[in-house]
């Protein structure tokens, strides 16, 4: 369940929220749709939504993968279907620690960071003729904010570039106990 928010309580002193609309740059910088340039087994990558996306949906067009911003041409050229991948949060596990391993900046502001994570998008509504405003918790973003909670225990203990210790943690979130098949049943192959 990701904390719900108190009322009285603030974005940046209280909190962080993972969203493209955090008002932290903590928040909007670990965003599924961030902009990146990460290298992956799979390529370079332009977003981790991106990377995700990619490996559950079968004909998602490889030249994409490295964009950073979708034409509404290049949203039309993806696939609707995806398929169901046993080894999903691993997947997203290995992504986002490969994002934070090269990312001099981002690694940084999660290690100086103390405030706890949380994700939520607010709505603009009228109500009975008054505009008010509606929080949103994004309860899918419960296994991402796991991962990322992961990511900054490697940090503290100095052990984000132990290999032994980063593949511990992708396979805590997989259905195989061999980080070679971790992309086993994706649209991905890879050869050993």
């Amino acid at each position: 369940m990701i904390n719900v928010i108190e009322n009285g309580t603030k974005e940046g002193v209280d909190y962080i929220n993972i969203s493209a609309y955090s008002e932290t740059e903590l928040g909007k910088m670990l965003a599924p749709g961030y902009p990146v340039d990460t290298q992956l087994i799979i390529g370079q990558i332009g977003t981790v939504r991106a990377a995700v996306s990619y490996v559950i949906t079968p004909g998602y067009p490889h030249h994409l993968l490295g964009k950073k911003k979708f034409t509404r041409s290049d949203v039309r050229s993806i696939p609707t279907r995806t398929i169901t991948v046993d080894n999903y949060w691993a997947i997203y596990a290995y992504i986002l620690i490969e994002r934070v391993r090269q990312d001099q900046v981002l690694r940084k502001l999660l290690l100086e960071n103390t405030l706890d994570f949380t994700s939520y998008t607010i709505r603009k509504e009228t109500l009975l003729g008054e505009k008010t405003s509606m929080l949103k918790i994004n309860n899918s973003m419960r296994g991402y904010i796991d991962i990322i909670k992961q990511i900054k225990g490697l940090l503290v203990n100095e052990k984000l570039d132990d290999d032994t210790r980063v593949k511990d943690v992708i396979l805590s979130y997989a259905a195989i106990d061999d980080i070679s098949k971790l992309f086993d049943g994706s649209t991905v192959s890879i050869k050993a």
